[in-house]
């Protein structure tokens, strides 16, 4: 499976400490140079920043060949678009609703930090709502509506 990742996703489960689902459900994720470039931004937080210098074997890097300068993106989001693209993705990792949009637009599948963590406690690896809990601790801004389904979905599976 192909797994292609912008910075968001990944900057979240760092930040929580769930970054080690990703190799568990995807073995592999690769990202673009810019995408780095955003997680070891000075602004980011430090284990952010220390994750990105010490890069785990289960992510690769990749430069997109081309990348489109009208998409009206980041250079994270546009370079995992492309990325994505060219290499025919079975699946992008990107939590922006607009980029999210054009990749969809595009044929791509998109997946964002909640749905990873949906696909984790589905296989019963993670507890939902704590982890749920821990994310919205971060500066993260999923609405709470959108919360509130992802738990109703999983109380649902629990049944």
């Amino acid at each position: 499976m192909i797994v292609v990742s912008d910075a968001s996703p990944l900057h979240y489960l760092v930040l929580i400490r769930l970054d080690d689902l990703l190799p568990r459900l995807f073995r592999e994720v690769i990202v673009p140079p810019a995408v780095l470039a955003e997680l070891a931004h000075a602004r980011a937080p430090e284990r952010v920043r220390a994750w990105v210098n010490q890069l785990p074997p289960w992510v690769q890097t990749c430069r997109p060949q081309q990348v489109e300068p009208n998409l009206r993106l980041g250079p994270g989001e546009t370079e995992a678009i492309a990325l994505a693209q060219e290499l025919r993705a079975d699946l992008l990792l990107i939590d922006e609703r607009r980029g999210a949009a054009i990749a969809k637009e595009r044929g791509l599948a998109v997946i964002g930090v909640l749905g990873i963590l949906e696909l984790a406690a589905e296989r019963r690896w993670i507890v939902l709502s704590n982890v749920l809990r821990d994310l919205q601790s971060t500066n993260c801004r999923i609405s709470q509506q959108l919360i509130d389904a992802a738990l109703a979905r999983d109380r649902d599976r629990l049944k």
